[in-house]
């Protein structure tokens, strides 16, 4: 049957290795330069045929716009190199029972657009949880959408959610006290 691990009404627990896949995956992207960002959404099962219902979605930018503000910062990518890459990502991270990873093109997300797509793309960030965000743009984006959108309906909080968070923070934490 599925694998759920429920933990009340609208809420979810990862499960100790999922919450290893997660930290992992969110390492491995952040070495990737035109991945500007990742956020994690969570979903109850909604019929028998859907058995993943955790999201990772990774955003990548590819915009002349982007490249350039990766130059200003001291990155330069090669643009033959970013399909390579993320065939290499698609490879690798191979979607579990509950966990799915999708990789999308940060065009999607546009609130001055807001057309069907936008909308669908916006409120699938409104519900999640940010991962990963490089330059701060996707927070931003987040806050400014959140005041005219609601989260999907359906949509679970992940209860330990914290738990990807925790070795990053420690991290922070032992950098300011060395």
């Amino acid at each position: 049957m599925y694998n759920i691990v429920s933990v009340g009404e609208n809420m979810i627990k990862l499960k100790d290795e999922e919450i290893r896949i997660i930290k992992s995956y969110i390492e491995d992207i952040k070495k990737i330069p035109f991945i500007c960002g990742a956020y994690i959404e969570a979903y109850k099962l909604q019929n028998d045929y859907l058995s993943k219902y955790i999201f990772i979605n990774a955003l990548y930018e590819d915009s002349l716009y982007y490249k350039n503000h990766l130059a200003i910062n001291g990155i330069v990518i090669d643009s033959m190199d970013i399909e390579r890459r993320l065939e290499n990502l698609k490879e690798t991270y191979i979607d579990t029972d509950r966990i799915h990873f999708t990789l999308e093109s940060y065009d999607s997300y546009n609130p001055m657009l807001m057309s069907n797509r936008e909308i669908s793309s916006e409120r699938s960030l409104v519900s999640g949880y940010i991962l990963f965000d490089r330059f701060g743009t996707l927070e931003q984006n987040k806050n400014h959408v959140t005041r005219y959108l609601k989260p999907n309906s359906g949509r679970d909080e992940i209860e330990n959610i914290e738990d990807i968070f925790n070795e990053e923070k420690n991290k922070v934490i032992q950098k300011i006290f060395l």
